[in-house]
């Protein structure tokens, strides 16, 4: 999970396979986010607000 939001108005967080570094695909939330995405362990991530005041918490559909 990579993020490439430090200028940009909206960010966007992209799936990178470790081993080969190959894009694997754009993140689609269903709101806005914002800032990076940042490890909570086991194939999850998660997120804070613009305001900072609410942590979303994020993980891989199964089987994906």
């Amino acid at each position: 999970m990579v993020g490439t939001e430090y200028s940009a108005e909206d960010p966007r967080h992209w799936f990178v396979d470790p081993h080969t570094m190959a894009l694997r695909g754009r993140i689609a939330y269903p709101f806005p986010v914002s800032g990076p995405p940042r490890s909570a362990g086991q194939g999850a991530w998660y997120t804070v607000s613009k305001d900072q005041t609410t942590l979303h918490l994020w993980d891989l559909p199964h089987g994906e």
